[in-house]
């Protein structure tokens, strides 16, 4: 036992009986690159999958995202506008009242731009990135 343990000797003195034997296989280099490219593909494979995965479950988060609201009354609503319109087009439902609810968001939006805050205005970035996922999403 002890110069099996230390690889001294051979395995085969350890006999497990015939039905054992008869998978007895010698494992050669060519065995181990086989074994190797199946289970790199695999592995390839499973990383591709869940990295696709990741990427889709983020655009829908980001496409199901609600609209940044701002408490600015100088925007009259605008942002309200805005989430009216979105919620329009992810539905697909009244494209009229949306392109009126995006025009009206516009109008009050270009009145007051050089009044509102850096953060008022990456806010509102993201609403029109928004408004364009649905856009294209619905068309």
């Amino acid at each position: 036992m002890f110069r099996f343990a230390c690889g001294m000797g051979s395995a085969r003195w350890i006999d497990f009986g015939p039905f054992w034997r008869q998978f007895d296989v010698s494992f050669e280099p060519s065995w181990f690159v086989i074994v190797g490219a199946v289970v790199g593909t695999l592995g390839i494979g499973f990383v591709v999958f869940v990295g696709v995965w990741l990427v889709a479950s983020m655009i829908e988060g980001w496409r199901s995202r609600p609209v940044p609201q701002l408490d600015n009354p100088v925007l009259e609503g605008a942002t309200r506008d805005l989430a009216g319109a979105v919620e329009l087009l992810r539905r697909g439902e009244d494209q009229p009242r949306a392109d009126a609810l995006l025009g009206s968001a516009r109008g009050k939006i270009a009145r007051c731009r050089h009044r509102l805050s850096r953060d008022e205005l990456r806010a509102l970035t993201t609403a029109w990135n928004l408004v364009a996922l649905a856009t294209r999403a619905g068309a």
